[in-house]
């Protein structure tokens, strides 16, 4: 991800300007600056959030006896980008869930469609085929192809959400929450 913003600044810089009327200068600080600070850091974190965590082990069992925690990925994120930065707010939360192990759901917004193109363009290209297989602006799918069942992570669970827009946003259920039974 961290090449994806590198290597296409330029791009970045028009797509926004196109959408938001960004600066260059603004591009640089607000949308990839940023995003490759939160990068830097979560890279720089990672090994000590992921460490195994050592716990108390019962007397019962014999000494010398060890236990610990293990962190495993959540399954399946969705990430929702709000127009005001389409890079920042979807490209952040996307790489925390990545590096959490778990598959997410970028949906980037359509507010800012020169930007969520290209997104949908270079994504795949820096990501692998099974994390970015078949992304699209705006969830177009093509007519000619069939619909596909939706991968369900592995284990069961609930679907954690990243909302990156004010309250209203947030107060709205998405129609797989508000059909579920919690």
């Amino acid at each position: 991800m961290r090449a994806l913003l590198t290597e296409n600044r330029s791009a970045t810089a028009a797509a926004l300007h196109k959408d938001l009327r960004k600066s260059r200068a603004g591009t640089d600080e607000a949308e990839i600056g940023a995003t490759l600070r939160e990068i830097d850091d979560l890279l720089e974190h990672l090994h000590t959030w992921t460490a195994r965590q050592p716990v108390a082990v019962p007397e019962a069992l014999p000494e010398g006896a060890s236990a610990h925690t293990v962190l495993e990925s959540l399954g399946v994120g969705q990430a929702n980008s709000a127009w005001k930065y389409p890079i920042n707010l979807l490209l952040v939360p996307v790489a925390g869930a990545l590096a959490a192990g778990n598959a997410v759901v970028a949906k980037p917004s359509e507010c800012a469609a020169a930007t969520s193109a290209l997104l949908a363009a270079l994504l795949p290209h820096h990501l692998d085929r099974i994390t970015a297989p078949r992304l699209r602006p705006h969830g177009r799918r093509r007519a000619d192809r069939p619909r596909r069942p939706v991968h369900r992570a592995d284990r069961p669970g609930r679907r954690r959400t990243a909302f990156t827009d004010g309250d209203a946003t947030r107060r709205r259920p998405t129609p797989h929450s508000a059909n579920r039974k919690h």
